[in-house]
């Protein structure tokens, strides 16, 4: 876990830690309903905060791994994630 750290790329990987993803995923649990998808998955604290809430209508994208949330198009309820910092502006 933690950051790592992309060649010539500057500190764009950081990597929610399992208790943030966790209390910020309790927080809204009361009004999360629907689909929900977390378009930077990276590591993967949101994905496992949503199981361990019982949240299990969840999408994921994450880039390294084939899935570019930018060419994502179904519909969806919910996103919650913590974008690539270079990126974040183009996520809101």
């Amino acid at each position: 876990m933690g950051s790592r750290l992309i060649p010539g790329g500057g500190n764009d990987v950081v990597m929610t830690p399992d208790t943030l993803a966790l209390n910020v995923v309790k927080h809204f649990r009361s009004q999360i309903s629907g689909r929900v998808l977390e378009p930077a998955a990276g590591e993967g604290a949101f994905l496992r905060a949503f199981a361990n809430c019982g949240i299990l209508n969840v999408v994921e994208c994450e880039i390294t791994r084939g899935c570019d949330f930018f060419q994502f198009c179904d519909c969806v309820d919910w996103i919650i994630t913590n974008p690539p910092w270079s990126k974040a502006r183009s996520f809101a």
